[in-house]
């Protein structure tokens, strides 16, 4: 044993002694918490499986080893909703149309009655034939008083006469004959026109029952067009209470489908890691896209379609076609 050893030995020992004689006390330790550790954060990556249904392959937005991010379309159908479109546009059209009522047909107005024939009156053709003959009593009046002085005038002596007497009052009675032929003419002329009262009023009673006639068939005409007419208008108004509910309940369905067409869009950052077809019912496509989500840097080249640094590989073709596609 060397002599430091010694030394150090010996004051171990002297210190050991002094505490024992004089014991002092030592405060304790204070205990500090520490803080629980964070979770380490789970960077194992989620598949999510999602099943769409298109109407043409085209209608996938994505392919396998695409890369997308949160709020990416994923599936579109868009010539499904642009057609759809088309035809709530045509409905909608005739929607239109069908809201324009048709105009009711107005009742016929009431015509008025045909009116009684008056009694007949005759007193001007009357009164005209009584001063014609007035007339004619006159003239011949006339005519018989020249008659009688050209008589008594030639019973007297010619010598008696001038020659020019005789000649000159038969000249007026001839002027008398002649206003006696007029006289008699213009109450023939005045009787006739009586004749010809008579007779139109003969007419008018043989049409008036007629025109009363003609006036009722031409009402019950004027009611059975009304009446054909109201039926139509009728019939028309079913007709259109009719389609506008057909044509309510098929922009109700149009609605209904392009609600249905709405577009996908990624719930979350993820990557594509397969595009499966997995069938065809009727016009209707099925398609299964797996999605990678969390940090893709994790996930084993072993899970993974292709790798960040790899060519893209050919994504995986429908093995069948919508008919909108093959056209």
């Amino acid at each position: 044993m060397n002599r430091s050893t010694i030394i150090t030995a010996c004051l171990l020992l002297a210190s050991c002694t002094a505490q024992a004689q004089n014991p002092t006390p030592t405060p304790s330790p204070s205990l500090v918490s520490t803080p629980a550790a964070s979770p380490v954060p789970n960077t194992r990556a989620k598949r999510f499986i999602l099943e769409l249904s298109l109407s043409a392959p085209e209608d996938l937005k994505v392919r396998e080893g695409d890369v997308v991010v949160m709020g990416q379309v994923l599936s579109d159908r868009t010539r499904e909703r642009q057609r759809l479109e088309a035809q709530k546009a045509q409905v909608l059209i005739q929607l239109d149309r069908l809201k324009q009522v048709p105009i009711k047909p107005l009742p016929p107005k009431s015509a008025s009655d045909i009116a009684n024939l008056p009694t007949p009156s005759f007193l001007e053709e009357e009164a005209e034939i009584d001063r014609k003959q007035v007339t004619l009593q006159q003239i011949e009046q006339n005519w018989n008083r020249q008659q009688r002085k050209i008589d008594l005038l030639q019973g007297f002596n010619p010598n008696d006469l001038s020659p020019s007497t005789l000649p000159h009052e038969q000249e007026k009675l001839r002027q008398r004959e002649r206003d006696v032929k007029q006289a008699k003419a213009e109450l023939e002329l005045s009787q006739a026109k009586l004749d010809r009262a008579g007779e139109n009023y003969q007419y008018r009673q043989y049409e008036h029952p007629l025109e009363v006639s003609k006036r009722s068939i031409d009402i019950e005409r004027q009611q059975q067009e009304y009446q054909r007419q109201l039926q139509e208008y009728e019939q028309q108004e079913r007709d259109r209470t009719f389609q506008l509910a057909q044509v309510n309940v098929q922009l109700q369905n149009l609605e209904t489908q392009l609600t249905n067409l709405s577009i996908v869009k990624s719930a979350y950052n993820a990557k594509v890691q397969r595009v499966k077809w997995k069938g065809q019912n009727n016009q209707i496509l099925t398609v299964e896209l797996t999605l990678i989500v969390g940090d893709l840097r994790n996930v084993p080249r072993s899970s993974q379609t292709r790798s960040d640094d790899s060519d893209d590989p050919k994504p995986e073709t429908p093995p069948f076609q919508s008919s909108d596609s093959q056209r």
